[in-house]
């Protein structure tokens, strides 16, 4: 764990040398990282690249539209039970304790952040494929709704290949994709439980992509940011493609996931690179080993199974 984060730490000192961050991601190095041991349910076509967006096409002096205003009534849905496949890979599922406490962890870092920073629209993405992003802001959804109990809307940004909707059993009929099309299609926002909403992808259009960088989307963003705590939008690996660095612009802050002894480091400086170090909130290393995170037994001690005496 230290020597992947001292190596985290120096890549981000290169990229980050010449301009200085904002105050409100001037945090420490002990919380801009953070270990997971979890698989990932990641999947993501190696078909797909992009050339790098430079920013250029973006609309100029165009009035924005309204905030799209989410109203979750009439599509309440349960929360669970999941799917045996993917429930010990949830806070809320069957996930072993000393996850659920690390999920907790990153949850109490932008807890406090927040408060300082007024963090609020939080963008989640990876270097590469398969490196547990999606896992990561759909249990950190989970924890900081059903743990922290704050108000939080949950956004498939992965417009290209959602999976959001499988991971928490939800319909995909329509979603983010359809309303960035039209202006005329309702978004649908599926209300979990009173504190977690969430806004499915929809199905693949190759029109929708581009609506990521429209003043549409900024809409949406613009209208949850008062009616939630938190937003959190899942988006494409920033190294394969363009789609992740349309929102960057559109958010608070970004959190980089990044697949512990996989992803090769010149990555881990281009995705930096690429997000801006003034967007960059936090790095999430996942799929650490276990023991360098800490013993197990500790967790038992103070987490027992339901046959196990408190002590």
């Amino acid at each position: 764990m230290a020597l992947v984060m001292s190596r985290i730490d120096e890549a981000l000192k290169r990229v980050t040398r010449a301009p200085s961050p904002s105050p409100r991601r001037a945090e420490s190095a002990e919380s801009r990282a953070t270990s997971f041991g979890d698989s990932s349910l990641d999947h993501y076509p190696a078909e797909h690249h992009s050339v790098p967006w430079t920013g250029e096409g973006r609309e100029g002096n165009v009035e924005p539209p309204a905030p799209v205003r989410p109203e979750p009534a009439g599509r309440r849905v349960q929360l669970g039970p999941f799917d045996p496949s993917i429930a010990g890979k949830l806070v809320t599922g069957s996930m072993r304790p000393v996850s659920q406490e690390e999920y907790r962890r990153l949850a109490a870092v932008l807890h406090q952040m927040q408060a300082e920073h007024k963090v609020k629209t939080l963008m989640v993405t990876s270097a590469l494929p398969r490196e547990g992003k999606t896992l990561t802001v759909t249990n950190l959804a989970l924890t900081l709704s059903e743990y922290f109990g704050r108000r939080v809307l949950l956004i498939d940004g992965d417009l290209r290949h959602p999976s959001i909707h499988e991971i928490l059993g939800l319909p995909n009929t329509t979603g983010l994709g359809d309303g960035l099309r039209s202006e005329r299609v309702q978004i649908p926002f599926y209300e979990l439980s009173p504190t977690l909403t969430v806004l499915p992808a929809g199905p693949l259009h190759a029109s929708s992509v581009g609506g990521l960088a429209s003043n549409r989307m900024k809409a949406v963003i613009d209208g949850a940011a008062p009616r939630f705590d938190w937003v959190l939008v899942d988006t494409p690996p920033i190294g394969l493609l363009s789609d992740a660095q349309f929102l960057a612009g559109l958010v608070d802050g970004v959190l980089l996931v990044i697949g512990a002894a996989k992803t090769p480091y010149p990555l881990v400086q281009r995705a930096v690179a690429a997000l801006g170090p003034d967007r960059l909130i936090g790095i999430v290393l996942n799929r650490v080993e276990e023991q360098t995170i800490t013993a197990d037994a500790y967790y038992r001690h103070y987490y027992p199974s339901s046959g196990a005496k408190d002590g």
